[in-house]
């Protein structure tokens, strides 16, 4: 089996030598957007994509969701002139609206973009390491005195407010700007989403999980301090990545924030696959 070797070096993190086989290469490929996300998206969200050379950018009607304000690389880049030049209209494109230019990618299918990024006036803004995982490959943790569930569009407001009281507090950013946000949101993506964990019954984490294409992305997962330790993200990462085989899907993924973290996924199942980098433009043209 032919192998593809990497050098992943990062400010924050030790330099890395990873060798990835044929498979991974191919399951990376399966995370890349695909028609189906854009229609999730643009129906989902209210999102406008937009085509830029080999680029797909996404703007939200508000500025504010730096996830939903974002480019990836879809189609062959070409020579670095041209990767360059497609990278400053896309500056444009984002500073014409009155957003921050951010492109996201999955580095080692895209080996030749960092630097073009870097011609173009980007900076990378962080790296996280890629973790994947099959059904084959998952061991499901359930800590004592931890429960799981989906929230639901007709669930009480106060479950919905805990889950955003949860995130926000973690993350330190508010991503609604009330709680019927999040019960438009839940609605909207008509549950078995997001994800609220209890310890005791007490409110202590949140999870969010997207499906396409029976591949899987967990994000937002988030537990408070004082509920650290306790098993919380472990078993609300299993319920979710159990939910999804369930249902069919053969892959889910998602990146790790720091070492504590990755190892916690690594002890669950999934297996780095390189890295996801984040780049930017600080300052306009």
């Amino acid at each position: 089996m032919r192998q593809t070797t990497l050098c992943l070096l990062a400010p924050a993190w030790e330099a890395l030598s990873l060798t990835l086989s044929d498979h991974l290469i191919q399951s990376l490929r399966r995370l890349e957007p695909t028609d189906n996300f854009f229609a999730r998206i643009t129906a989902g969200w209210g999102s406008e994509i937009v085509a830029i050379g080999p680029f797909r950018a996404m703007f939200s009607t508000s500025p504010d969701n730096t996830w939903l304000n974002e480019a990836v690389p879809l189609e062959p880049l070409g020579s670095p002139e041209e990767t360059v030049a497609w990278l400053r209209r896309l500056r444009r494109e984002f500073e014409t609206r009155g957003r921050m230019p951010y492109v996201e990618f999955n580095e080692p299918l895209w080996p030749d973009l960092p630097a073009a990024l870097t011609s173009a006036g980007f900076v990378e803004d962080q790296r996280e390491p890629i973790m994947l995982c099959t059904p084959g490959d998952v061991r499901p943790v359930a800590a004592p005195g931890v429960a799981v569930r989906f929230l639901q569009p007709g669930d009480p407001d106060a479950d919905l407010a805990a889950f955003r009281s949860v995130f926000t507090e973690v993350m330190e950013v508010d991503l609604w700007q009330s709680t019927e946000d999040v019960r438009r949101e839940v609605t909207r993506l008509e549950g078995r989403t997001h994800a609220l964990a209890t310890l005791d019954g007490i409110p202590a984490g949140t999870g969010f999980i997207s499906s396409s294409d029976r591949v899987a992305e967990i994000t937002r997962v988030a537990t408070l301090p004082a509920m650290r330790r306790r098993g919380v993200a472990a078993t609300l990462t299993s319920f979710m990545v159990r939910d999804r085989f369930a249902a069919g899907d053969d892959l889910v993924w998602l990146t790790a924030q720091d070492k504590p973290a990755q190892a916690l996924y690594e002890k669950l199942g999934f297996q780095m696959a390189g890295e996801r980098c984040y780049c930017r433009v600080h300052r306009a043209v």
